[in-house]
């Protein structure tokens, strides 16, 4: 693959265009041998333009609902009953994990907020047709869930949206002690029981149903099964007004450094560009949170330095930030024109210690590791001592404005494997070159979404099938009137 810019060599991949334009020109005029899933919004719902009837009950706060206890101090196992035998989660352990009461998580890019009762306290609702206030418009609701029947718990509900319109969903919570822990949104080390704590993991998934784009969210009447338990709600926000530029998933959870008071310098290549910038990290697979010091972003002049001074991102407002287990986060939109097709340098200083860090591990690409201390804003490569081939903790790099991005997924041949390290020359690179080297349809950013290992509906080496990677997605059921 190495030195044929000009080739695509066919693969078994498959890719899908985050756009609402001319998708069916694309499928016929780019992809040629690949297999396209098609536009994101696929399969979303229809909504019955008539009005809801009946009597339902007013809707109300999710927390007014919680009837079931599921979090237990260590010390007081029984003051919680999450699955009607005894068993429960430990409260020491979503502590240590970062999931604190009241503590607000990005998982999926749905910012969702953990229940704030102490342990002992009811957290959670278990889905028998109740009604929940939510409001919100967007792509997709998203439910922080557990089944607690020893299988998938599943069930039907409804999306009610403002001036009366509804549209219906399917949604399924695996197992708390027996789902796959590839696509939890955390896993715990153990299990409370009145006899004692078990050494088993706990797991708890974020899983995401389509509404209709457009519309706002009213209310949402949950599932009839009492074994689905719903912790939280929300409405996950559109991402208009971004394009991917770059992407990588994330492969695995190795052992790195250990990294003590170290800046990571990640070299990306951007494939669209735009007026603005954000970055997204995430601490999938984690058991402990991730402390980040300060972020910068510049773009690449030779090696780990920069063409000119790096410019800080924040988060939230604040210079670093601390990203839960299992949860992600975005940097606050920043005024930073990004070329496309150009190195990108993001520097991030982690002030703990890091042992082990979500990885993309086949970059095949040079990155750096500096020596102790916050070197994210030097311009400099002088402290830049160290080489990494991976891109941990970084996956997504965003820009302002543009078309929306073609999703690319695959397994190793998509992912660059025997491409020319530090070359670009992965064939989803080569379709980045021809998409902006025409005027035919829209020069859409191309997201890299190999992974090693993996034919899309099979299990790759991270354990994370590919349809599972980009947001655990029910299909909806039918509308109903």
């Amino acid at each position: 693959m190495g030195g044929q810019r000009g080739r695509l060599d066919s693969a078994d991949t498959a890719m899908g265009v985050i756009s609402e334009r001319e998708g069916s020109r694309v499928r016929r005029r780019v992809w040629g041998t690949a297999v396209v899933l098609g536009l994101l919004a696929t399969g979303a719902p229809v909504a019955s333009a008539r009005a809801a009837t009946g009597t339902a009950a007013e809707p109300a706060p999710l927390e007014r609902l919680f009837d079931n206890t599921a979090v237990s101090d260590d010390a007081r196992p029984a003051d919680a009953d999450f699955d009607g035998s005894g068993g429960s989660l430990s409260a020491q352990d979503l502590t240590t994990a970062g999931w604190t009461p009241g503590r607000a998580l990005t998982v999926q890019g749905t910012r969702l907020t953990w229940p704030r009762g102490t342990a002992g306290e009811p957290d959670n609702v278990r889905a028998a047709g109740q009604s929940v206030r939510v409001r919100g418009r967007g792509d997709a609701l998203a439910f922080l869930v557990a089944g607690t029947g020893g299988a998938d718990a599943t069930g039907t509900g409804t999306v009610r949206y403002t001036g009366g319109s509804r549209s219906s969903y399917r949604l399924s919570a695996p197992d708390w002690r027996t789902g796959p822990l590839a696509t939890k949104a955390v896993a715990l080390p153990h299990i409370n029981t009145p006899g004692g704590q078990l050494a088993e993991k706990a797991r708890l998934y974020v899983v995401t149903v389509p509404v209709v784009r457009g519309r706002e969210v009213a209310s949402v009447t949950l599932p009839r099964n009492r074994d689905l338990h719903v912790f939280a709600l929300s409405v996950r926000p559109d991402s208009r007004g971004w394009t991917g530029s770059w992407a990588a998933s994330t492969s695995g959870y190795p052992a790195v450094g250990p990294w003590t008071d170290r800046t990571v310098r990640l070299v990306v290549h951007t494939s669209a560009g735009g007026p603005r910038v954000r970055i997204r990290l995430d601490n999938t697979f984690a058991s402990t949170p991730v402390r980040v010091g300060s972020a910068t972003v510049a773009l690449r002049g030779e090696g780990a330095a920069a063409r000119s001074t790096p410019v800080p991102l924040s988060f939230g407002g604040a210079a670093g930030t601390e990203i839960p287990a299992g949860a992600q986060v975005f940097s606050d939109p920043l005024g930073f024109e990004v070329p496309s097709d150009a190195d990108l340098l993001v520097s991030f200083h982690l002030p703990g210690t890091v042992t082990a860090a979500p990885t993309h591990r086949l970059a095949q690409q040079t990155s750096y590791v500096s020596e102790p201390g916050d070197h994210a804003g030097d311009g400099s490569a002088a402290a830049y001592t160290s080489t990494i081939s991976a891109w941990p903790l970084l996956t997504g790099v965003d820009v302002g404005g543009g078309p929306g991005s073609v999703v690319l997924l695959g397994d190793s041949i998509t992912d660059g494997e025997k491409s020319t390290v530090d070359a670009n020359r992965r064939w989803p690179d080569i379709l980045a070159d021809r998409l902006r080297d025409q005027n035919e349809v829209p020069r859409y950013g191309v997201l890299n979404q190999g992974d090693l290992g993996e034919p899309c509906g099979h299990r790759p080496l991270s354990g994370r099938r590919c349809l599972h990677r980009h947001g655990r997605r029910e299909r909806p059921a039918p509308p109903r009137p």
